[in-house]
Order: C-alpha cells, then sequence, then structure tokens
C-alpha cells in the first residue's frame, strides 16, 4: 500500500512539472504571435508596432534613421 501512494506521489510531481512546462511553452509561443502591427510614415511620425498574444508591445521608431542619411 506505502508503495502505490509512493507511485502515486510521483505522478502528481510529474504531472505537475508537464503542466509547468506547457505553460513556459505557451508563453513562449505567445511571445513570438504577432496579434497587432502598426505602421506609420507621415504626418511627422515614422514607427512601426507590434503587440504580440502575451501582451508585450514593441515600438521601433524610424525616425532617428532617417535624421542619419
Amino acid at each position: 500500500m506505502n508503495n502505490y501512494q509512493g507511485d502515486q506521489e510521483k505522478m502528481t510531481q510529474y504531472k505537475k512539472s508537464v503542466e509547468k512546462q506547457r505553460k513556459k511553452l505557451q508563453a513562449e509561443e505567445d511571445d513570438k504571435k504577432i496579434v497587432w502591427y502598426e505602421y506609420q510614415k507621415g504626418a511627422g511620425e515614422h514607427f512601426r508596432k507590434i503587440k504580440y498574444a502575451s501582451g508585450k508591445e514593441v515600438k521601433t521608431d524610424f525616425k532617428n534613421e532617417e535624421q542619419k542619411r
């Protein structure tokens, strides 16, 4: 009977570990999945804004690059 409980405890730890890894992989995937993309050139602005499924937003301002040319 004790051996059965030990095996059950190991299985529970394994399931928790697998679920934790699944969540980590999903978060990494969401960091790469684009849900919104905005690009503007004109009206005194030149930028690109990308929003990912994880909620992360990245804005790239091209105005400075134009001034270098």
